[in-house]
């Protein structure tokens, strides 16, 4: 339940598994800018009993730890938009037109992408109908009683039952008209893929209005057991017929085809949010550049000087040749001294990374990214960021001179405004990955033994205390403006690990 939380709440930093933190950024075209522009810093509080630092991690593993996942934002959609016969941006109706043509190849192409797009659809928009409906019933639990919570889960029952209605009629529309078996499997999959959602979605509600114990939900519970138990039959069948070669029959909880077939599923679904990408750094955009001044300045000197011992020394005499050597040696160091001063001065003044974000077919350039890591001294913080680092702390104890290491990294997100809000597809969704795992090499024991003495029987106890550190994590994003004050938001986080990985995560400062 705790993963199915995680996964409604995907605008906040999660715990992906017991190592990784993931966080999902959303990024939009502003409609009056060419170019609009969003900057998002991290700072990482870490204590130094964990001995990470500038000398123990160095710039290549952090990029080696740290994933950016870079497509398309889904494109939203409410049920009733979605289930509009008329509305021309909605995939399901486009489908529909399209399972009734004869099916030529473009036709096909095009179908094949509005499939992949619905399941997309498909899944956002349940994702916040189901994440909508549990946020009322946990307000219930608290005792705020909402009127319509009822009303609300059985809509749901319903659009699901219209949509898959509508999904079944696009199918037959093509089995009619085109006798392309290959390409009806991509409705089978796409089938497929909107059972396990529903079943995956649902069960997570059934689950919340079960805990919710209310007599007036039992209509609800019994609307919400139906669907998940027909969806069931479905994905079995599925299930079944891909792994029908094994000779052994396999109990549903040993079969390793449900959740392999899980994964090819929503990678094949995600093909329709996918951009290509370009990532390069500085040293592989400018190295040729730099080589080419470093080794122009150097055979500068040389020849100045070459003309210099010419007038000075007799061209054929001994000291004229070796002092010719000392300064072409001297013009190799002098080349080599200037390439490094260049590079440095890049790195100081340019990012680290930059990706550049194409358009599927790579005609157009949608935006870039561009990313730099580096460890920062305490004093070099902005004051809203110490601030903010002091907020939440539990006693004075832990605000006294903490001796840690902050690690920075820098991420600038560019998009360009090409075709405005008319078009589906127009933001972007940046999952970021972070790996804490080299961070547990110098962390104690998770638990540690302490002895307590018993008031009653005065026999001394044996007590194995868990073992935690703290890292303290802060988001500043800022969406910078043309006319207006910059937007500045700025989140604090906990997150709380042992030898063994990440606990949990708590939310301190912002929403």
């Amino acid at each position: 339940m705790a993963q199915f939380i995680d996964d409604l709440d995907s605008g906040e930093v999660h715990i992906r598994d017991r190592w990784q933190l993931e966080l999902k950024s959303e990024f939009f075209p502003q409609p009056h800018l060419d170019n609009s522009k969003y900057i998002q810093e991290f700072y990482l509080f870490i204590p130094n009993s964990l001995q990470i630092n500038t000398f123990t991690y160095h710039k290549a593993q952090f990029y080696i730890d740290q994933t950016n996942l870079i497509r398309y934002k889904t494109p939203s959609f409410s049920f009733a938009e979605l289930l509009n016969n008329h509305d021309q941006k909605s995939p399901l109706t486009r489908i529909l037109t399209l399972s009734a043509l004869t099916g030529s190849l473009e036709d096909q192409n095009i179908l094949s992408d509005e499939l992949k797009l619905f399941g997309n659809v498909v899944r956002s928009t349940l994702r916040m109908e189901v994440k909508d409906i549990i946020s009322e019933l946990n307000s219930q639990k608290r005792g705020i009683i909402k009127k319509g919570i009822s009303e609300k889960i059985l809509n749901l029952c319903e659009n699901i039952q219209l949509t898959r209605s509508a999904f079944e009629v696009a199918q037959k529309f093509f089995l009619k008209r085109s006798e392309d078996r290959a390409f009806y499997e991509q409705y089978l999959y796409i089938d497929e893929f909107l059972s396990r959602l529903i079943i995956y979605y649902l069960t997570g509600l059934l689950e919340n209005i079960r805990l919710v114990q209310s007599g007036d939900l039992s209509k609800c519970d019994l609307g919400v057991s139906e669907i998940i138990l027909n969806e069931q039959q479905i994905a079995d069948g599925y299930l079944n017929g891909s792994s029908s070669g094994d000779k052994k029959k396999l109990s549903f909880s040993e079969n390793e085809q449900f959740l392999y077939r899980s994964s090819l599923l929503n990678k094949f679904v995600l093909d329709a949010l996918l951009l290509h990408t370009n990532r390069f750094t500085i040293e592989q955009k400018y190295q040729h550049w730099i080589a080419a001044l470093a080794a122009g300045v150097a055979m500068f000197i040389y020849f100045s000087l070459f003309i210099w011992l010419g007038n000075v020394f007799v061209w054929n005499s001994l000291p004229f040749i070796l002092f010719t050597v000392v300064i072409y040696i001297l013009k190799d160091r002098i080349k080599d001294w200037i390439k490094t001063i260049s590079y440095t001065h890049a790195f100081k003044w340019f990012s680290d990374f930059g990706t550049v974000i194409q358009s599927p077919d790579e005609k157009h350039d949608i935006g870039i990214v561009k990313e730099t890591f580096s460890f920062i001294n305490k004093s070099k913080i902005a004051s809203e960021i110490r601030e903010a680092r002091n907020v939440d702390f539990h006693e004075v104890l832990e605000n006294f001179q903490r001796p840690e290491s902050v690690l920075f990294y820098k991420r600038t997100v560019e998009i360009n405004n090409l075709r405005g809000r008319k078009a589906r597809r127009y933001g972007l969704n940046i999952i970021f990955r972070f790996n804490i795992h080299r961070f547990l090499r110098k962390a104690g024991n998770d638990t540690e033994t302490y002895y307590r003495l018993d008031p009653e029987t005065l026999k001394l106890q044996s007590l194995k205390l868990p073992k935690v550190y703290h890292l303290d994590l802060i988001i500043k994003n800022v969406t910078e403006r043309q006319i207006a004050v910059s937007q500045v938001e700025i989140k604090k986080l906990r997150i709380i690990i042992d030898k063994n990985g990440i606990k949990r995560i708590e939310q301190l400062l912002g929403t």
